[in-house]
């Protein structure tokens, strides 16, 4: 998901500070999901569609040791 936000430039300026706060929230899925303006419906739509074909990818979380997710 921060891959997308930094690929696709959606969090701006704030980017880092919003993705901090979102992986603080009660729901980071949900937080990071909602990073960006109303022009960007459709990505979010399409992203939280495929993130969640994969039923194991919420669950996830990057090991850096691993260089993967876990």
């Amino acid at each position: 998901m921060i891959a997308d936000l930094l690929h696709h430039g959606r969090g701006g300026r704030t980017l880092w500070s919003s993705v901090s706060r979102s992986l603080a929230a009660n729901d980071p899925f949900e937080a990071l999901l909602a990073i960006g303006g109303t022009q960007w419906a459709e990505r979010k739509a399409t992203l939280r569609r495929l993130i969640l074909a994969d039923q194991k990818m919420p669950e996830r979380r990057w090991s850096t040791s691993a260089m993967d997710f876990v």
